[in-house]
């Protein structure tokens, strides 16, 4: 009986520990997008456009395909199964029917600011949350946009895995490059 009671109170002990390891602190979101942009980033995202193929392509890899809900002209070309989706010109968006989609989040990419103006103000100002990835320049800034979206969505580690497969193939082929000579 006394041993029954121990291993029962060591099984007590040992949720009370895990249930205090969480401390229940929120994730802390990004605040400015990849522009530079202030952003608040809704808690909870479930209806997504992603209007730069790029990003729809790391919505894909990051397994959050299923909550796009419309999509740029461009990306069904690169990610299957897009083509029943609402696309859209990401050059000369259609403000009012993005907006009657009613998306937690909007991904845009820079290209769409031709001009200098930001065609999506007019969303942000009735409270949609407008995420600008501008086109990257290199490896690095690849690397730091799969990580931003993957920290928007609050999947980080899902982003942290997909930067070190891609590092690993990188130091792979690098390798394979230091064994050529000229």
């Amino acid at each position: 009986m006394k041993k029954n009671i121990t291993i029962i109170s060591l099984i007590l002990l040992l949720l009370v520990v895990v249930g205090c390891s969480n401390t229940g602190e929120k994730i802390q979101l990004p605040d400015t997008d990849r522009a530079g942009n202030a952003i608040e980033i809704p808690e909870k995202i479930e209806k997504i456009i992603s209007l730069a193929p790029s990003t729809t392509e790391i919505l894909e890899a990051l397994g959050q395909k299923d909550k796009l809900i419309a999509v740029d002209n461009q990306s069904p070309f690169s990610v299957d199964g897009l083509n029943e989706l609402p696309q859209f010109d990401m050059m000369a968006p259609d403000l009012e029917a993005l907006g009657a989609l009613n998306p937690d989040v909007i991904y845009v990419t820079g290209m769409s600011n031709v001009g200098g103006e930001d065609p999506f103000q007019p969303l942000s100002d009735l409270g949609v949350t407008v995420i600008a990835i501008p086109s990257s320049t290199s490896i690095k800034s690849i690397q730091e946009d799969i990580q931003f979206v993957a920290d928007t969505l609050n999947v980080s580690e899902e982003g942290k895995k997909i930067n070190d497969d891609l590092q690993a193939g990188i130091d792979q082929i690098a390798k394979i490059g230091e064994t050529i000579t000229a």
